[in-house]
């Protein structure tokens, strides 16, 4: 369903509708300890730098709740659960989901973060764990105290691809959505990726997810170009704490950050895009 005014906003789940008007994207985690080689944000030092506090964080998005409601958030960044005590201080306000490789502490985590006001979304990282099944175990914990984990994403890195045969039905029998992606801004045995998939590999890829990921002119996003309600039912946080209407698109929303002390001004209406590709893929839902 795309997103129609007064209606639902539909990059929200069905739980949280009622809860929330607006859909925001917060990229801020600026540290990891995972180290996948194929990290999407080219991430391979100590963390990112940043010049506001988590205070100044919460106290911006408590003024945006008091002002528009409850916002559903997708936490995002590096890795999220780094930074726990921030995550439940904005959840007291908002809901969200949190992307996490979950490396965290599960006591910490049940301690901190408001199961009835997030969905945990993690990705399997085969090189942290010793093999799947340590990794559901702990799902199973989470799942068990009321956290709710609708999917687990799985990143096409090459050496990986021929053990999806066996982990997608592993994880869709443990009542797992997949979400498989292909690896991006990487580099494989000299070849750039998601470009450089040999047949082979797209094979693999393209068995498990539908529609397939590759057009014919290799494309792995979505035409923009369009009207879009980015900006209007749905903003987005950046790292440095500027609000743009999506991760991808810059100086829409004029002058305003988190901090600013009269809060969130949203676009009248929805707008044309003029970016030739969306990458945003939680932003399709607002094309119009």
């Amino acid at each position: 369903m795309g997103w129609v005014p007064e209606g639902p906003n539909p990059a929200i789940p069905a739980w949280a509708q009622d809860k929330c008007r607006l859909y925001a994207l917060w990229p801020f985690a600026n540290k990891c300890r995972a180290h996948c080689e194929y990290c999407l944000l080219g991430y391979t030092g100590g963390p990112r730098p940043r010049d506001w506090t988590p205070a100044q964080a919460v106290a911006g998005w408590q003024r945006i709740a008091a002002e528009h409601g409850p916002c559903y958030i997708l936490f995002g960044g590096r890795e999220p659960a780094e930074e726990l005590p921030l995550l439940g201080a904005v959840l007291q306000h908002h809901y969200g989901s949190i992307a996490s490789n979950c490396m965290f502490d599960v006591a910490e985590f049940c301690d901190l973060i408001p199961p009835d006001r997030c969905e945990l979304h993690p990705s399997f990282h085969p090189h942290l764990w010793r093999d799947l099944y340590e990794f559901l175990g702990k799902m199973a914990v989470l799942r068990g105290v009321g956290y709710r984990i609708p999917s687990v994403v799985l990143v096409g890195w090459p050496p990986y691809l021929p053990r999806w045969a066996e982990w997608v039905p592993r994880l869709r029998a443990a009542g797992y959505r997949t979400n498989l992606a292909p690896a991006r801004n990487c580099t494989y045995e000299g070849r750039d990726l998601p470009e450089g998939y040999t047949p082979a590999e797209r094979a693999i890829l393209d068995s498990h997810v539908q529609p397939v990921l590759f057009t014919p002119e290799e494309e792995i996003c979505k035409p923009g170009g369009v009207v879009c309600a980015a900006g209007h039912a749905a903003f987005a946080v950046m790292a440095d704490g500027t609000i743009e209407r999506c991760t991808q698109v810059s100086g829409a929303m004029g002058p305003q950050t988190l901090f600013s002390e009269d809060g969130l001004h949203l676009l009248d209406a929805p707008l044309p895009c003029g970016e030739t590709c969306c990458v945003c893929v939680n932003m399709w839902a607002f094309h119009l």
